[in-house]
């Protein structure tokens, strides 16, 4: 597999905006000035940002809610970009190093780049490789950061009581 320079970084990014656009009009690049989520520096402030605005806007649909739809909104695009690189580009970005926007008013994670330029040509079964080991390191800094939050807003929740698996099973 070959590496592509830093040059050509914005024709695959552009290649890759246009066709993930096919798939959602979230997907585009970043804009000057959003607010981004960057895994590994700022991601747990963020995550716990993202959270609070689920609680705040839908205070009736609990903590399990809450926790589903931030993961959901951090994983929507790296997903997606995944796929859409695997299987209608000829470069797999470094997924692991992707930067996504952050609509505070909306609670909406949409746009992205990428903070390394080193994108990764192959054949499609090399693509398919590269993208999921990508993704993985992606996924497993997003929960990193994501664990200690939600463990410890779990503690802090009191209106969270987990029913017991017995009851459920048991009901009278």
């Amino acid at each position: 597999m070959q590496q592509t320079l830093d040059s050509d970084h914005l024709t695959q990014l552009h290649t890759l905006t246009h066709i993930s656009q096919q798939f959602s009009p979230l997907l585009v690049q970043v804009t000057e000035g959003s607010r981004i989520i960057v895994p590994g520096t700022s991601a747990s402030t963020d995550v716990n940002e993202l959270y609070q605005y689920w609680k705040a806007n839908y205070p009736e649909a609990g903590p399990i809610y809450w926790f589903t739809r931030t993961w959901t909104m951090l994983i929507w695009q790296p997903v997606t970009i995944a796929l859409v690189t695997t299987y209608y580009t000829q470069a797999v970005p470094p997924i692991s190093t992707m930067v996504q926007g952050f609509n505070r008013q909306n609670g909406v994670v949409g746009q992205f780049d990428f903070s390394c330029h080193e994108w990764q040509l192959g054949d499609q079964h090399q693509r398919r490789e590269h993208a999921a080991k990508q993704l993985t390191l992606l996924l497993t800094h997003l929960l990193s950061n994501s664990i200690m939050f939600v463990a410890s807003a779990l503690r802090l929740e009191k209106s969270f009581s987990p029913i017991p698996l017995w009851k459920c099973c048991y009901a009278v």
